[in-house]
C-alpha cells in the first residue's frame, strides 16, 4: 500500500495555507496512509527525507520549496528520484 509524507513549510498555522493542507491531507489519507512533517529549515527537510522508508514525498509549500526538494537537498539528491 502506498503511503505518503507531507512535507509542509507554512510559516503561519493560522492562515488559510493551513486550511488548505488540512484538506489536501484529509484527501490523501482517505487514501492512503498520510504523515504530515512540518519543514521549517532546510535541517528539517533533509531529516524528513532522510526518513521516507518508502512513504512517497508530497510536497506542501511554494515555488521555494519544490525547488529545495527537487535541487537543494542532500537527502533527496542522493536518493533515487
Amino acid at each position: 500500500m502506498r503511503r505518503y509524507l507531507v512535507i509542509a513549510n507554512i510559516n503561519n498555522p493560522g492562515s488559510a495555507e493551513r486550511e488548505a493542507l488540512d484538506v489536501a491531507v484529509g484527501v490523501l489519507s482517505a487514501a492512503s496512509p498520510t504523515e504530515v512533517r512540518m519543514s521549517p529549515d532546510l535541517a528539517a527537510l533533509d531529516a524528513a527525507l532522510a526518513g521516507l522508508d518508502g512513504q512517497v514525498p508530497v510536497v506542501a509549500g511554494g515555488d521555494g520549496s519544490l525547488h529545495l526538494v527537487s535541487t537543494g537537498s542532500a537527502s533527496w539528491a542522493g536518493s533515487a528520484r
